[in-house]
């Protein structure tokens, strides 16, 4: 063997622990990224307040799993969609850190023009669980509920 091949040789092994190195470096960041995009919360179940007069207070308890805990802030998003599919948007602000507890309650006024029938509550939150998803959060939709708004003539 000559010097020439030991050089080739050499060239080969430094390329091959290039392509290592540059593979490891994809598969941190490729996982860095899909834990960032990872739901925050699993809702277990929901309950809610069951029928209510036009302009009273609907309570809506659920039961969260929280899967990570590096989120420093969320906007909710809320809305009714009433008998006559009406979207009647509630709610759409944004809060600091969230409670890591597992059971979250919220209220909301049902408006007096709601007509009559079943309404569905519908909230999506929208994490930020990184400096840049400030720009691109993870958005999960919560379980729709929903809830009867009954006829004041009928009580």
């Amino acid at each position: 063997m000559g010097a020439h091949s030991i050089v080739l040789q050499m060239d080969g092994i430094v390329r091959w622990k290039q392509h290592l190195s540059a593979l490891l470096a994809a598969l941190i960041v490729t996982s860095a990224l899909l834990y960032s995009r990872m739901d925050p919360i699993t809702v277990l179940g929901s309950e809610v307040t069951g029928s209510v007069l036009p302009g009273q207070i609907i309570d809506v308890r659920r039961q969260i799993q929280w899967h990570r805990h590096d989120c420093f802030s969320y906007t909710a998003s809320t809305s009714f969609i009433d008998s006559l599919k009406f979207a009647h948007q509630v709610e759409a602000r944004i809060f600091g850190l969230p409670d890591y507890g597992n059971i979250s309650d919220r209220e909301w006024q049902v408006p007096f023009t709601m007509p009559w029938g079943v309404t569905k509550l519908n909230t999506s939150l929208a994490f930020s669980c990184a400096p840049f998803f400030e720009l691109w959060p993870v958005v999960v939709k919560l379980p729709e509920v929903e809830f009867t708004v009954t006829s004041p003539l009928s009580h």
